[in-house]
């Protein structure tokens, strides 16, 4: 009898996680759905996923390191920023840019990466834009 291994997965996400007004979480998650079903059994306001962007699993924590250092005057505590949504999705996509299109290749194997959809969110529901 075969054993079905699971892979790991191919991407993690950087996302941004937060009501409408109000502080907004910069993180990674493989799953940003469950991350915001986490993170809103804890908060007594209305959380929504503001954008989630795939990058290669290995390339998450560069990402969010990078996207937290463009947002650091603005950090409140841990990964938590006084930002707006839209302040948010521009960290984390100037970020992401060096990595998107790329599945797990590295860094110096492209000059250019080719162009995918963004992922960005509305409510729980993710939609490619």
């Amino acid at each position: 009898m075969k054993r079905n291994r699971r892979l790991p997965p191919a991407l993690r996400y950087v996302y941004v996680i937060g009501p409408e007004k109000g502080l907004q979480k910069v993180g990674m998650a493989t799953d940003p759905r469950t991350r915001l079903a986490t993170l809103q059994t804890a908060s007594p306001q209305d959380l929504m996923i503001h954008a989630a962007i795939g990058v290669p699993f290995g390339a998450a924590p560069e990402v969010e390191s990078q996207a937290h250092r463009l947002l650091g005057g603005m950090q409140v505590r841990n990964e938590w920023f006084a930002i707006t949504p839209a302040e948010g999705l521009f960290a984390v996509y100037t970020a992401a840019l060096p990595w998107m299109g790329r599945r797990g290749e590295s860094q110096s194997s492209y000059t250019v990466p080719p162009p995918i959809p963004n992922v960005v969110g509305q409510k729980d529901q993710l939609r490619l834009i």
